[in-house]
């Protein structure tokens, strides 16, 4: 599940590094609340692969919307 974990927090670091993103503050913030959560869950280490699939998989629909967000209000 590290590599996992690392790869999602890749994703979210380079959504969070869009021009379009760095520009909005509320998007930077939503999506580093996002980061900071699934680095969280990696650090206390859920043992469920299905949940935490599930929790991080939420984690990304929200970095998703605050691009979108972003985008709709460049």
């Amino acid at each position: 599940m590290d590599r996992f974990t690392a790869t999602v927090l890749g994703l979210m670091r380079r959504a969070a590094a869009l021009p379009v993103v760095a520009a909005n503050p509320q998007a930077s913030e939503r999506i580093a609340a996002a980061i900071t959560e699934v680095s969280r869950l990696h650090q206390i280490g859920v043992d469920d692969p299905r949940l935490l699939v599930e929790l991080v998989d939420g984690k990304l629909r929200e970095v998703q919307g605050a691009v979108a967000m972003a985008k709709s209000s460049a």
